[in-house]
């Protein structure tokens, strides 16, 4: 279990997919963590991540390309070669989430919404993860105009910048619908 520096425990890790985003994106954590509580574990964080050197053997490390759900990636390959991902309640460890990030939040933005793209060109069908693309575009929408509204009413470093990150993630999110690594062409 992670819990950060107040002690509060982080939300449990899910699968990423179509279902999950449009859920989240409208608003609807409550009624996930409510839904999915009793699932099975197949996703456990790697912030805190123990692999039998055995398993690693035969699925492989962490995906290199992926720089966020590369834990969950790994999980689902796990899952997948007939291994089962469990979390140990009992074990409570101290994650400071996020504050690598704030050293180059843009790339962090940036690099949060390619590797779930990623993520689902390798485990998703093409319309689920387009549909899921199309989520990721309402989403920045609101991102963006809401960081540009406060960079305009009060204006900070972290206002722009996320104002900033968002317009670009923005105009640059319509190429996945077309190729698999858009950032490679």
């Amino acid at each position: 279990v992670l819990a950060d520096a107040s002690g509060r425990v982080a939300e449990d890790l899910r699968r990423p997919s179509f279902f999950l985003y449009l859920v989240h994106v409208l608003g609807g954590r409550r009624l996930l963590r409510r839904h999915l509580r009793d699932e099975r574990r197949e996703i456990v964080s790697g912030a805190c991540l123990m692999v039998r050197r055995e398993v690693i053997a035969e699925v492989g490390v962490l995906d290199g390309n992926l720089f966020w759900c590369e834990d969950v990636d790994f999980c689902v390959r796990i899952g997948g070669a007939g291994y089962r991902v469990v979390r140990v309640p009992d074990a409570v460890v101290l994650h400071l989430e996020g504050d690598s990030a704030r050293s180059n939040l843009s790339l962090v933005l940036e690099k949060q919404y390619t590797s779930k793209i990623m993520f689902l060109r390798k485990h998703a069908s093409s319309l689920e993860t387009r549909l899921t693309i199309a989520v990721f575009l309402v989403q920045l929408s609101a991102r963006a105009l809401k960081w540009s509204v406060l960079a305009l009413l009060a204006p900070s470093p972290e206002a722009r910048t996320r104002a900033s990150a968002c317009s670009y993630l923005l105009r640059e999110l319509p190429r996945y619908f077309r190729t698999a690594y858009p950032w490679e062409s």
